[in-house]
């Protein structure tokens, strides 16, 4: 369980190219709560927002980002179809990063399709 969430940000935004840009010149916001995750967050983040507009079948991508004392979630939802962690919906290397740097991360699906991912605050 997430203890006291410390900030947020929340962004809507339409699948282009230049999505993950954005997102990345957003999320600077909150670079001084993020620390040192700072550039593990914005990696990941424009590795999701990327694989989004990839696949986004209609509709804005949303981006959600919470920190919390110790933990920082992530949050990208598109219209696109779902997936399994174990069935990725393409053969790059975006949800090989997010393993490698995410202590945990999944997929949820409510008619849209949400990637999450939850990192340590600190580094490992």
């Amino acid at each position: 369980m997430f203890a006291t969430e410390m900030a947020e940000m929340k962004i809507e935004l339409e699948p282009t190219n230049q999505a993950p840009a954005r997102t990345r010149t957003r999320l600077t916001e909150l670079k001084e709560e993020m620390g040192s995750r700072f550039e593990d967050v914005a990696l990941v983040l424009s590795e999701l927002v990327s694989n989004s507009v990839r696949h986004a079948v209609d509709g804005a991508v949303e981006v959600s980002v919470r920190t919390y004392a110790s933990s920082i979630r992530l949050e990208v939802t598109d219209g696109g179809p779902c997936f399994k962690k174990d069935d990725p919906r393409g053969d790059g290397l975006g949800l090989k990063i997010v393993d490698k740097v995410a202590r945990s991360w999944g997929i949820e699906s409510d008619g849209r399709c949400t990637v999450w991912v939850e990192m340590e605050l600190d580094e490992p």
